[in-house]
């Protein structure tokens, strides 16, 4: 174990490393003593100044003399060293402290030594209280009985393995069983991990026949001895940090799983984050917050930004047949009633790398998850009506990834247009028929965007709207006294065109019309004050106050997002849109949409029959006419 203690002159480095070295019996090295040695013994110290031959010469005979000591077998070294940051031996220290000294003014060497790259794994401030925060870092990553198992499997990554394995051997914290798999690997990968297994006695190597993600993770799980299990794909990288937060989180929270979040690196270079709200820690204990915490994404699908207690994975496991094996162990872990801390703060870099994959063939293993999701909608249906929110959020999610992946790589012409149009078509009309029956679809992730990826494929004939499933919804039009005689028969003939007029009666509410008015927009106002604005537009204007009131049944196959209503289905939205676009030119003092009142939704219709019937007695004897 070798702990580097760096800073700028004078910070106070040398205080924190010799307080290490007496606490927790390390040997202390004071390299600064030996440069100034060094720099004696080469007559140098009267220069004032070194050469950049004098440097490099100076940098390796101070190599020399730590490699020395370190030869020696000494266990455990403090390295007291303002350089450290330029020398060979820092990538030789566990844990790098970096000191700082605010009470400092005007010192230059402070901008040099006090890096800002993050290279260190504790920053501390001399002229502050820094005892208690050395050592409670250095008792909990270095002195912590827990045992953390490191499953990384590895399938001809050797490109970047180096990099995924060094920032494990890392970790701030240091209790580590790093198990590194190599599933079948036809490149370089093996060499490579022998390689690094020989650098440090914390890693195995294990060497098996390929098997696959899924099968690769469980053997790791069943030979890891640790007593916390985290999966690191060998592609991917993480911050220092990562493993020793996780730990504190899992074990202050009292939690059987510990997550945080990951930064995306993008193909293109971009790195985007999950979260870019302010730091959060949740706990979610309790089987209907877990599923819920899962089906709102809170809890992520992934298996490789979390940190799992050994036991909490008895009984659960990857599925090699699953399409997707992470959303499945993780929602098995959720059912298995699994508590959960999450943390929004990103320390998991996952790497999407370049392919060749426009030449690549469509993945038909996708339309695999739609038997997995209704699967478990079921599954989550049938454990109480408080799960049906998070059952249907869980299948409309899955649905629409294979929609998404679907179209993906539709613009990238790796599918045609005529390529599994049925099987396109089947998930999309189970998305429409959830759309059409649930009774909120405000809950669902990302909708605006769903939906127009199912427009686009409608414009383009891959899916055909005669084909989506429909519903028959209710709705009371009304035609207003904007429309004189001739108009109103116009427009009624018009919405016949696009409804079945189950009732209509054309009535003269005379002096009730204001009250009916008033009652009418009550319900819909979009402000206060909008039953009002609406009456001055249609009373006193006209000769009179009749009006066209229609029970409707209107055939809908979709929902679209209406500025001003909200989400409201397609063909209702259309309809109300046409009967005013058409009309409002026709007629004298046009405003607030005084021409065609329509109801979008159950709820609304529900009042608005009410108020009808208030006004007008014989509504609803299921008739047509006047």
């Amino acid at each position: 174990m070798i702990i580097g203690v760096t800073g700028a002159r004078n910070s106070g480095n040398s205080e924190v490393a010799k307080y290490i070295s007496k606490k927790y019996d390390f040997k202390y090295v004071d390299v600064n003593a030996i440069l100034q040695q060094i720099m004696y013994k080469n007559k140098n110290t009267e220069k004032g100044f070194l050469s950049d031959s004098d440097i490099l010469r100076t940098q390796n005979e101070i190599d020399i003399k730590l490699s020395e000591i370190i030869e020696t077998g000494i266990e455990k070294i403090v390295l007291d060293y303002s350089y450290l940051n330029n020398s060979y031996f820092r990538q030789k220290c566990n844990v790098v402290i970096n000191v700082i000294n605010n009470s400092i003014k005007n010192d230059n060497e402070l901008s040099i030594y006090d890096r800002t790259d993050d290279n260190y794994h504790l920053k501390v401030d001399f002229s502050e209280e820094w005892k208690d925060k050395v050592s409670n870092y250095l008792d909990y990553n270095m002195l912590h009985d827990k045992k953390v198992s490191i499953i990384v499997p590895i399938y001809n990554t050797s490109e970047y393995l180096v990099k995924c394995v060094k920032s494990i051997l890392g970790q701030s914290y240091q209790n580590l069983e790093i198990i590194l798999i190599n599933d079948g690997s036809t490149d370089n990968s093996l060499n490579i991990c022998n390689m690094l297994a020989s650098t440090d006695n914390r890693i195995r190597v294990i060497n098996q026949e390929n098997v696959g993600l899924a099968q690769t993770r469980n053997n790791g799980i069943d030979i890891a001895t640790g007593d916390y299990i985290c999966f690191i794909d060998s592609d991917d990288f993480i911050d220092k940090d990562m493993i020793e937060t996780l730990l504190r989180n899992g074990e202050q929270h009292n939690c059987d799983i510990s997550t945080v979040r990951a930064h995306i690196h993008l193909r293109n270079g971009k790195i985007v984050g999950y979260s870019d709200g302010p730091r959060e820690i949740k706990e979610f204990k309790g089987l209907e917050n877990v599923i819920n915490g899962y089906s709102d994404g809170e809890i992520s699908i992934a298996a490789w930004d979390k940190l799992y207690k050994k036991e909490a994975l008895d009984g659960v496991r990857f599925d090699s047949d699953v399409f997707k094996e992470d959303a499945d162990f993780i929602l098995k872990l959720c059912i298995a009633n699994r508590s959960f801390v999450t943390d929004t703060k990103e320390f998991y870099h996952y790497v999407k790398r370049n392919s060749n994959s426009i030449t690549s063939k469509f993945n038909t293993k996708c339309f695999q998850l739609q038997e997995w999701a209704f699967k478990y909608y079921f599954i989550l249906l049938n454990m109480g009506e408080e799960y049906k929110d998070a059952a249907e959020k869980c299948l409309f999610n899955s649905l629409t990834h294979i929609v998404k992946t679907y179209m993906r790589d539709l613009k990238r012409g790796i599918v045609t247009d005529k390529e599994y149009q049925n099987e396109i078509q089947n998930v999309t009309n189970n998305i429409i028929y959830l759309l059409l029956h649930t009774d909120n679809v405000r809950k669902f992730d990302d909708l605006d965007n769903n939906l127009e990826i199912i427009n686009r494929l409608l414009n383009r004939g891959v899916i055909l709207r005669e084909k989506l499933p429909t519903l028959d919804v209710n709705c009371i039009g009304i035609l207003w006294n904007t429309l004189n005689e001739d108009l109103m028969q116009e427009a009624i003939k018009r919405i016949s065109e696009k409804a079945e007029i189950r009732e209509c009666e054309i009535v003269d509410l005379e002096d009730h019309y204001r009250s009916f008015i008033n009652e009418i927009y009550f319900f819909e106002r979009e402000f206060d004050g909008i039953p009002y604005l609406k009456g001055c537009g249609l009373i006193n204007q006209y000769d009179t106050n009749k009006i066209a009131i229609m029970n409707l049944l209107i055939k809908v196959s979709g929902i679209t997002n209406n500025k001003m209503k909200g989400y409201v289905f397609t063909e209702i939205g259309s309809l109300k849109k046409q009967i005013r676009e058409e009309f409002k030119e026709r007629i004298k003092n046009y405003a607030y949409d005084t021409i065609f009142h329509l109801t979008v939704n159950e709820e609304e219709y529900e009042y608005t029959n009410g108020i009808v019937k208030k006004y007008v007695k014989r509504f609803g004897e299921q008739r047509y006419g006047r």
